[in-house]
This record gives C-alpha cells, structure tokens and sequence, in this order.
C-alpha cells in the first residue's frame, strides 16, 4: 500500500513506442522538478517509475521528466 503524499497532479506530453517499452514524458507542475535527478525514483499512481531524463525551461527550471516503462508493467 502506498503511504506517501500526493504532491501533484502530471500531465503526459509525450509517448513513444519503444521494443519491449514505453516512453512517457509528464510534465511536473509547481516546483516538483525542482532536486530531482536521473535515476530517481517517483511514485506514480502507485507505481514506482525511474527518472530516464529530464528537460529544463530556458529559465533552468525542470519542467518535465522521462520514464521508461517496461511491457510487464504496462500489462
């Protein structure tokens, strides 16, 4: 059972049909970019998914943030 805090609500800008995956790209609202790295770990409707890239605004801000997700989990 997750147990952390829901700290924002993602929306998904970009999908891409990979071998055996998928890559999504959410956008992060507010400041939840803000310290987070590649190959960080972020919950995602209770899902755990790994950070595969990160794409900042002009300003330097991280604004949106890759993961890969493998076939079993999308089944």
């Amino acid at each position: 059972m997750f147990t952390g805090i829901v700290q924002g609500q993602a929306r998904i800008t970009h999908l891409e049909d990979l071998p055996g995956l998928r890559r999504l790209r959410l956008a992060l609202p507010g400041r939840l970019g803000d310290g987070l790295t590649i190959g960080a770990s972020v919950a995602c409707d209770g899902t755990c998914l790994t950070v595969t890239a990160l794409h900042a605004q002009d300003d330097g801000r991280i604004a949106e943030a890759d993961f890969d997700v493998m076939q079993q989990t999308l089944t």
